[in-house]
Order: structure tokens, then C-alpha cells, then sequence
């Protein structure tokens, strides 16, 4: 990344509206905005204050005005990139922003790349890796509770949490490799079981944090639920009454519904994704073929599966060899038109299925509140107030504590074999090395790129 040019944004989402917002930064940024700014008279000023708000019109090259803006200059490092910043207040509208920002290009800004500047805020020290992944999380979550979440991990929390964890196991490092250095001379020796009980307590640490991995992703990215069952069974009624409203079209007809239909629902501040498939059956044409093989896909991919059974129809032999194959762990099973006298008894399915079973009436409402109740609790269990306190909301950041702790484990069976004090300490390091990619004290460069790149143009 050339961190020497000044780079220039529309950091507003296209479109029409109030404002929109043209950002510079890099040592240019105050020569563009005295380029480009001039007050009612004409007159462009040659000094800004900091973090004062100028009123002015953007002009052209030849004097003529552009647009009526408020502009405002941030001299580095406190601002957003660390770096001298400009900021361009002027009306919304895709025309007259694009005519703004082609002007503070023409006076020697360059187009910024996705993320660029939250990247620069990185490589400036105004953030580490792990809270300019927040800044995006914060932008892109869709529930109060996860932009809760992103906001306080941006704060730094989660990161002061890691550094410190970081910065124990180079401690710990410290002591292993002066006992290598120093063992000819017998100046210092290895306190194994000291070492062995501390590294534990890290060890119990992190695993604390990954504990509440799978409940971070799934608040911060939302739950996929795909309802999955026969024709007929009332799943589109089921989707229906869950988000309150006709998304899906309901007929006596078997085989209605042939692709994946979705729907969202905000369960105490998870999102959900509702999915309801086509029918699970011998397809009798192609598209319905299709339609099942995706509804069968979703017993893998799904975060959670509700399995719907006719309360009306008896159990076949193929349908229980079906149930029995659903992970039980992910999957509720409902007993659909519970209004109606029953074929299908809950006792009867406790046979081949020993997860959570649920009568329900798409009809009548029974048990829809309980549906609710389980995918909630099935993914945040009673942590209630508390999951704004959740540590890992990324798989990447679960994935490098993963391997700190393997790294860890690896140290303690060292200690415990009596190895040499050489292999503990390679352990240490690569400890410490899983940890340093969550903050970015020890992440390659083509990650942190692809990590910037998936930034929207502007922030």
C-alpha cells in the first residue's frame, strides 16, 4: 500500500439523499481542500483550523461553483487514519458528489482502494487488526445486539483481552529461553511445574472464549434455519406464521414450492433466516428434482434444522431412516397439525429421534412461541443480558485461538515428557504467533489485503 499518497472517497452509499460525504486523506489533504474550497466572495482560504467547520462552495478549476458544502480539516495522528484528513459535507445525489470528488482528484488526490482507509488507520497504529474488523462489523450488522457488539469490540475490549494473553506468553517465552541460554552455566533452570500450571490456566482461558465462538458468529452473521419435511406437511404455513406475514404460497397442491424461499425474523436480537425447501419426495419432473437435491443440502449447511412431520400421516420406514440421519444436536423436530387427530404420536418418534420434538399447529399458533424459543436458546443458550459480552465473533479469530491453544497443549506435553527446553519454546512461539493474527502483530501481508478488501469504497 503507498501510505505516501492522499487518497480521496464518496464515503455516503450512492444514491440520493440529505448528504453525501467526500473524504481525503494523506499529506495532501489540506492543500486539496484550499484547492478546491472557496468562501460567498470566491475567495479560497490558505489556512484551515483544525476541527473547525468551514461553510463554502467546491469550485472548478475556472472559479465556477460546484456545490455548497461544509468542509473541515483533521490534522495527523488524531484523526480516523492517523494521517492529515479532509472532509466534504455536500448535498446527496449521485451526479453532484461524483462532480466533487472528480475535482479533489483533479487537484492531486488519487481513488481510494476498498478499505483504504481503515487500512491506514492500521498501518498508522490507530487501530489493530482485529477492531478495523469491527469498523466493518459495526457498518454491516443488522440487529441492535451485534452493532452492540462490533462497537464495543472496536473499543478495544476484545483486543486488550488478547494482547494481554499475547503478551504473558512471550513472559513465559522469555523464561524457557534463558534457561536454554544460561543451562551450561547453571545460572537458571526451568521451573517445569509452574510453567505446566500456568500455561493450563491459558489454556482454560481460551477455551473459555471459544466456548462462545459458535454464538458470536452466529449473532454477528444470523442463523440459518432451514425448514425441511414432505409435501404437504405445512412448511410454507409454519414460514409463514413465523415472520407474520404471506412470504410463502400455501395450496392443497403437493410439490408447490421448488427453490429455497427466505425469510428474516429478529428473535430478541438474533437475526434468523427462515428457509423453507421443497418437499422432500421422488421428484416427478426435473425442477422438482433440483428443488429436493437443495433441500437436502441444507441437513449439512443449515445452522439449524426444523424437521416437520404431518400429524395426520403414519410414519413410513424410509421417512424414520431419514430422521434418524438429522444431527440432533441442530435440529428440532415438529409435529405439524397438532390440531388435528393425530397419526403421528411424540411418542412414536422418540424411537428413532432423541432430540427435541415439539408438537405445533401452523393453523392455530400452538407452539410457535417455543419455536422461537429453542432456535434462541440453541444458540445462545442462557447467557440472556450477557451476549454483549461475547469475545470471538469471527471465525478467523476462533481458528487462531484454536491453534494458540493446540500450541499450548503441544508445550505441556513437552513439559511433561521432560523434553528439551528448545521444543517448549517453539510451542511458545507459535502461541504467540496465533495470537498476533487476530491483532496483527504476526499476519502475513496478502491477509491483511484480503481482510481490507472486503471493505466497502470509502471507509
Amino acid at each position: 500500500m503507498d501510505i505516501q499518497s492522499t487518497i480521496a472517497a464518496i464515503s455516503t452509499p450512492p444514491g440520493v439523499g440529505g448528504i453525501a460525504i467526500v473524504r481525503v486523506s494523506g499529506p495532501l489533504a489540506h492543500a486539496v481542500l484550499s484547492e478546491v474550497l472557496a468562501d460567498g466572495g470566491g475567495n479560497k482560504h490558505t489556512q484551515y483550523r483544525a476541527r473547525h467547520v468551514y461553510h463554502g462552495w467546491v469550485v472548478d478549476g475556472a472559479g465556477e461553483p460546484i456545490d455548497e458544502v461544509l468542509a473541515f480539516y483533521l490534522p495527523g495522528p488524531h484523526s480516523y487514519t492517523g494521517e492529515d484528513m479532509a472532509e466534504i459535507q455536500g448535498h446527496g445525489g449521485t451526479a453532484v458528489a461524483g462532480q466533487v470528488l472528480a475535482r479533489v482528484l483533479q487537484a492531486g488526490a488519487r481513488p481510494a482502494e476498498p478499505g483504504e482507509f481503515t487500512e491506514r488507520a492500521f498501518m498508522n497504529g490507530r487501530m489493530d487488526l482485529s477492531q478495523a474488523e469491527d469498523v466493518m462489523s459495526l457498518i454491516g450488522a443488522r440487529t441492535a445486539s451485534a452493532a452492540r457488539i462490533a462497537s464495543r469490540h472496536m473499543g478495544g475490549r476484545w483486543s486488550r483481552q488478547v494482547h494481554d494473553l499475547y503478551t504473558t506468553i512471550l513472559d513465559r517465552l522469555t523464561g524457557v529461553e534463558a534457561a536454554v541460554d544460561f543451562s551450561e552455566e547453571g545460572l537458571v533452570t526451568l521451573d517445569r511445574v509452574t510453567l505446566k500450571n500456568d500455561l493450563s490456566d491459558l489454556i482454560e482461558k481460551i477455551q473459555g472464549w471459544l466456548d462462545d465462538a459458535d454464538a458470536g458468529r452466529l449473532l454477528m452473521e444470523g442463523m440459518r434455519a432451514a425448514i425441511l419435511g414432505r409435501p404437504n406437511v405445512g412448511k410454507s404455513s409454519l414460514l409463514n406464521r413465523l415472520c407474520e406475514e404471506e412470504r410463502a404460497i400455501v395450496t392443497e397442491a403437493p410439490g408447490t414450492t421448488r427453490d429455497v424461499l427466505e425469510a428474516e425474523i429478529n428473535i430478541k436480537g438474533l437475526l434468523v433466516r427462515l428457509l423453507d425447501t421443497a418437499g422432500i419426495r421422488e421428484a416427478g419432473d426435473e425442477a422438482e428434482r433440483i428443488g429436493v437435491s437443495r433441500a437436502l443440502s441444507w441437513i449439512d449447511k443449515a445452522d439449524r434444522i426444523l424437521y416437520v412431520l404431518d400429524a395426520t400421516a403414519p410414519l413410513d420406514d424410509k421417512q424414520k431412516e431419514q430422521i434418524k440421519g438429522l444431527p440432533v444436536e441442530r435440529t428440532l423436530l415438529l409435529i405439524n397439525k397438532s390440531d388435528l387427530e393425530a397419526g403421528v404420536q411424540k411418542d412414536q418418534v422418540k424411537d428413532v429421534f432423541s432430540g427435541t420434538i415439539l408438537p405445533v399447529s401452523a393453523k392455530t399458533g400452538e407452539g410457535l412461541d417455543l419455536i422461537l424459543s429453542w432456535l434462541y436458546e440453541s444458540a445462545l443458550g442462557d447467557r440472556g443480558g450477557g451476549v454483549h459480552e461475547i469475545a470471538v465473533i469471527r471465525a478467523r479469530h476462533a481458528q487462531a485461538l484454536t491453534d494458540a491453544a493446540r500450541a499450548l497443549e503441544s508445550a505441556i506435553d513437552a513439559l511433561t515428557g521432560n523434553m528439551e527446553e528448545e521444543l517448549i519454546a517453539t510451542d511458545l512461539r507459535e502461541a504467540a504467533a496465533a495470537l498476533g493474527r487476530i491483532t496483527g502483530q504476526s499476519v502475513p501481508e496478502d491477509m491483511v489485503e484480503r481482510i481490507f478488501s472486503r471493505f466497502c469504497v470509502g471507509k
